[in-house]
């Protein structure tokens, strides 16, 4: 019997841990969108904007934030295994898709700057739910 209360409490942690590390993302996500709008004001000179993000990456940026969001819900809806494995493959490539774009700026030449450290912040959480959503998805029913 304890052992079984036991599976139950480490699977509401996990979860728990997943989707603050997806709600940490979208709150650095959006507060690096912030930053970007509020240097640019400063400079007086959204052009910057045109470039990085883009239209395109606005509108990637639109569709994350919405998986983000759905994501965290469903993560408390939903538990089967195959739904679980999801969660994990999807956990990975959000996570790989912005270290991908960091390496990017890296490789441009980009300094190390604010956005480097949300950005790195972001990672680091990616990677932390990553790694609970593959521990979660090993968790037989």
């Amino acid at each position: 019997m304890d052992k079984l209360k036991e599976m139950k409490t480490d699977n509401i942690k996990i979860r728990s841990i997943i989707i603050k590390g997806w709600s940490g993302m979208l709150f650095l996500l959006l507060l690096m969108m912030i930053t970007d709008i509020v240097e640019c004001g400063m400079k007086n000179d959204f052009r910057l904007l045109l470039k990085d993000p883009g239209i395109s990456g606005l509108n990637f940026i639109a569709i994350m934030t919405i998986t983000n969001v759905l994501i965290q819900i469903a993560i408390l809806t939903f538990e089967n295994q195959k739904f679980k494995w999801f969660v994990f493959v999807l956990t990975l490539l959000y996570t790989l898709v912005f270290i991908g774009h960091q390496a990017n700026h890296l490789i441009a030449g980009d300094g190390i700057d604010i956005h480097f450290f949300l950005d790195l912040t972001h990672h680091l959480l990616g990677i932390w739910a990553t790694i609970f959503a593959f521990r979660w998805a090993k968790i037989k029913e």
